[in-house]
């Protein structure tokens, strides 16, 4: 699951996010918006 969630983001500081766990992913992309 984490390859969808780092091909779904963007080259970044989210990718990181996305390493630190898939509830920070989350985040990450309600951040993004």
């Amino acid at each position: 699951m984490k390859n969808k969630i780092l091909l779904s983001l963007p080259k970044g500081d989210n990718v990181g996010i996305a390493f630190s766990g898939g509830l920070d992913t989350s985040a990450a992309i309600a951040w993004m918006r």
